[in-house]
């Protein structure tokens, strides 16, 4: 029934919700991280910290809570993650993040890639020390702010 109603969202174009700027609630995040976990990754959110840098320096995001939920301003930045680090787990990586995207916007939660926060091996190893360490970030993820938020991009600088 998942696998449905995601095809309906993207080849039927049954999915009419459109996406705004809620919060990222416990329930969503098992739904994206169980879609992460059917293509063999892992999901994880990324503790309180707004940007991805060499030092990787946590600070408290504006619109965090301390329940750990984001603000309808707040991305929650989540990371899809593998135990190995090779070309194969690249593309599972790949497809995974495709079902997590789908899977919010099913749920009517804007998502994006976060398309710069791993091209360097500095932030990807920073990242991966900020998840504990045993997985490999693969891939990373805004989800829950509003679509056309301008704030950065986590990976600027």
């Amino acid at each position: 029934p998942d696998d449905r109603t995601l095809v309906d969202a993207v080849v039927a174009g049954r999915n009419h919700r459109t996406p705004d700027a809620r919060p990222v609630t416990p329930n969503l995040l098992t739904r994206l991280r169980r879609a992460a976990r059917l293509e063999q990754t892992w999901l994880a959110p990324l503790p309180e910290v707004p940007a991805i840098e060499a030092t990787a320096a946590a600070r408290s995001p504006a619109g965090s809570r301390v329940d750990g939920s984001h603000s309808p301003a707040a991305a929650m930045p989540i990371v899809i993650g593998t135990v190995l680090d090779a070309p194969s787990t690249r593309l599972q990586s790949g497809q995974a993040m495709q079902r997590v995207l789908l899977t919010a916007a099913v749920n009517g939660v804007p998502a994006r890639p976060e398309r710069g926060a791993l091209h360097s091996t500095a932030r990807r190893a920073d990242l991966r020390s900020l998840i504990g360490g045993g997985l490999w970030p693969q891939a990373m993820l805004l989800v829950g702010a509003s679509a056309d938020e301008s704030s950065a991009p986590i990976a600027s600088r």
